[in-house]
């Protein structure tokens, strides 16, 4: 061979070797296309094998946290049996820290701080689930019950049920005690406004019928004493402070026998409340209690003088409105006194002293048409005040009474309440 074949030669082999011919790639084991179609089982190998463990592995980490709730919910409720409080707080932390989601856990908790007489605590917890939690209602409800009455802290318990009407605006318990503690400290507005939340969604409680009836003038039987027990457990709370001296001098003055309290012990208690006005200026239960009284000694410009100090919010009670109304007339401003007691009657339609005192404008002002029908609907409501007063509590409304309420309630034009009025008395006679 020539030494010029020979070169065209190696060139051959070297072009083969760089370009990786089909001959070089039969040649090596490992490499192109030979080498992929092997790797291809191994793989699907793989796979197999992750396939068949993988569901093994869930099933098996379902099965131990499974094991691992029961162990927890066995040891919480051993020890509850055992009634061995400490050890119930022990499980159900060392549940709550291996889950931090756990409901039950924090149940637990709560219950077993609860045996310990160790109150705040156990609330705390109970505030700790969720909203989205299936147990929060009922967690929220044992809470605000722990601070109304076993600590006696009752304004720690309203953000704990305005927090459960936004689980569940339909819970008539949370309505309940939020009218309740609003009408017992006097927070006359505050009620009102509560009492027609619980009747737009049809959760009120039957006594809120009474509290709204009687809401022209409020007096609770029990008032002084809840709100001297609530004060005792802080001493310069100035809602319970107001409420408790309202309240007294409420009684006092509506008492059987209040003709007979000597002219200087009532002077007395008179004094107290203006004092208190000095210190809380503004204060509208002090304000609205010294204008009855000074509409009732008639002294107008007692009355004049009140109203000017009366703040802004205090226009938002109607109340207030027919205390105006009252001034104008006394003064020849019958016009002005139409539109206050106008308004006062947007603001609660059932108050019949204020249709009253509309009676007497609309005379002033030889509408004796007007003056007819709000002198009817005064009486109305002042018969049907006379009848819920003689009833033993605010839930012992019977069908009639109810029914008497409804009628009003169409009468001074509250639509709302004599509808509800209505279902309510179906509900209680069996749609007869």
């Amino acid at each position: 061979m020539s030494s010029k074949d020979q070169s065209t030669e190696q060139a051959q082999l070297n072009r083969n070797s760089v370009t990786g011919s089909t001959d070089v790639e039969n040649a090596v084991p490992g490499n192109g296309k030979r080498a992929t179609k092997e790797g291809k089982p191994r793989w699907l190998v793989v796979l197999c094998v992750l396939a068949v463990l993988l569901p093994i592995a869930w099933f098996w980490n379902k099965d131990l946290t499974a094991r691992k709730l029961a162990g927890f919910e066995t040891a919480c409720r051993q020890a509850i049996e055992k009634r061995d409080w400490t050890g119930l707080i022990e499980s159900s932390s060392a549940w709550a820290a291996w889950d931090a989601d756990a409901a039950d856990a924090l149940l637990y908790q709560s219950y077993g701080f609860q045996e310990l007489g160790e109150l705040n605590r156990a609330a705390e917890l109970l505030l700790r689930l969720p909203n989205e939690s299936p147990k929060a209602e009922a967690a929220l409800l044992v809470a605000a019950s722990l601070y109304f009455e076993d600590l006696g802290q009752p304004q720690k318990a309203i953000p704990v049920l305005e927090r459960l009407l936004k689980v569940n605006r339909m819970s008539i318990t949370a309505h309940q005690r939020l009218i309740f503690f609003y009408g017992i400290t006097l927070q006359r507005v505050k009620m009102l406004d509560q009492i027609r939340q619980a009747l737009e969604v049809g959760a009120e409680p039957p006594d809120s019928y009474v509290y709204l009836h009687l809401a022209g003038r409020l007096t609770f039987t029990n008032g002084y004493r809840m709100n001297q027990r609530w004060l005792r457990q802080g001493p310069d709370n100035k809602l319970f402070r107001i409420a408790s001296v309202v309240q007294m001098n409420t009684a006092k003055d509506l008492a059987v026998d209040a003709d007979e309290e000597p002219p200087g012990e009532k002077e007395a208690r008179y004094a107290e409340v203006k004092e208190l006005l000095r210190e809380y200026p503004g204060d509208t239960a002090l304000l609205r209690y010294l204008l009855h009284l000074a509409v009732k000694r008639f002294d107008v410009d007692d009355v004049g003088t009140l109203l000017s100090a009366s703040p802004d919010h205090a226009w938002k009670d109607s109340v207030f409105w027919r205390f105006r109304g009252w001034y104008h007339h006394q003064v020849g401003e019958f016009d002005e006194a139409r539109k206050a007691f106008e308004k006062s009657i947007e603001l609660y339609p059932q108050d019949w002293e204020t249709w009253h005192h509309l009676a007497a404008t609309f005379r002033k002002q030889k509408d004796l048409d007007n003056a007819e029908r709000a002198q009817r609907v005064a009486l109305q409501g002042k018969e049907l005040r006379k009848s819920i007063l003689q009833l033993a509590d605010a839930r012992a409304a019977t069908p009639e009474i109810m029914a008497s309420m409804r009628d009003y309630c169409a009468a001074c034009g509250d639509e709302l309440a004599a509808t509800s009025l209505q279902t309510r008395i179906q509900l209680m006679t069996g749609y007869r």
